[in-house]
Formats: structure tokens, C-alpha cells, sequence
């Protein structure tokens, strides 16, 4: 497949175990490509997104999480995307 590079927003989030699932199929819906997953207290996943679809995943984060979980937004960089 063709890989493009585009301006991406890296950015992490933390959840609990038990969001974990949700929160992974809500990323891939809305466009975002896991970078790395930390196993803790919580769960930490890091990921890269297209700035422009940061506003529907935070949306559809809160309501699947009553708001317990947030994004926080870690730098901006080319990052590769499979078209």
C-alpha cells in the first residue's frame, strides 16, 4: 500500500483497564493510529491523529467514558498514514 505523511497531533490518554477495549475501537474509528500502549496503575496509550479529528474523539470519548478520560495533546509531527 502507499504511505503518506501528514501533520499529525501526538497525543496520550490514560484509562482504566476496564475502558480499555472501548477506548481502542473509539481511536480506530475516529481515525487514530496507536503508537504505544503502557500497562500501570491505568492503561497509558499514546497515538497520533489528524488535527482536524481531534474534536470528534474527544466528543466521542467523554460520552463513552462519563468524561473520565482526556486527552492530552504531546507535540505535532509527519507521521505516517496507510491510504
Amino acid at each position: 500500500g502507499i504511505v503518506t505523511m501528514r501533520m499529525c497531533k501526538s497525543c496520550l490518554l490514560e484509562c482504566a483497564y476496564g475502558q480499555y477495549n472501548t477506548v481502542v475501537r473509539i481511536l480506530g474509528q475516529k481515525g487514530a493510529v496507536i503508537d504505544d500502549t503502557e500497562y500501570g496503575a491505568g492503561v497509558t496509550i499514546t497515538f497520533h491523529i489528524v488535527p482536524a479529528d481531534i474534536p470528534a474523539l474527544e466528543r466521542a470519548l467523554a460520552d463513552a467514558t462519563a468524561g473520565s478520560v482526556e486527552l492530552i495533546e504531546d507535540g505535532e509531527a509527519y507521521l505516517p498514514f496507510d491510504e
